[in-house]
């Protein structure tokens, strides 16, 4: 899992890990305070998209697999095509999952967020 940089003094611990990385292939980061932000509001579009791809990949990937006269040059296309995905996917996945983490505490404050949070 990847760590969040140090606390920021101006945004506190609540960073957001958005779902892209720079050209270099470091995590990219918003202030989690910003809620409807722009960069937030952009993010969530992001992580939609990667989700819609990665459900219109998966059949794709299985009809290549299915296929027993598949060259290996169409096998490694799909591979490398689901290993992209499965990166996005992994990234939306912990940012999803630390935003989950920062809603636990107010799992005990009684405020309903628990029976969210349990479906």
């Amino acid at each position: 899992m990847t760590d969040p940089p140090s606390v920021d003094p101006m945004f506190g611990d609540s960073l957001r890990l958005l779902p892209w990385t720079t050209e270099g292939g470091s995590p990219c980061y918003v202030s989690a305070d910003e809620h409807g932000g722009t960069v937030s509001t952009f993010a969530d579009h992001v992580e939609e998209l990667i989700l819609d791809a990665v459900e219109e990949a998966i059949p794709a990937a299985h009809a290549v697999l299915d296929r027993p006269t598949a060259r290996p040059a169409e096998l490694r296309v799909a591979l490398n095509k689901m290993t992209r995905l499965l990166s996005d996917v992994h990234r939306v996945a912990q940012s999803r999952g630390e935003r989950l983490e920062r809603l636990r505490p107010l799992q005990d404050g009684g405020d309903g967020v628990s029976a969210a949070l349990d479906g």
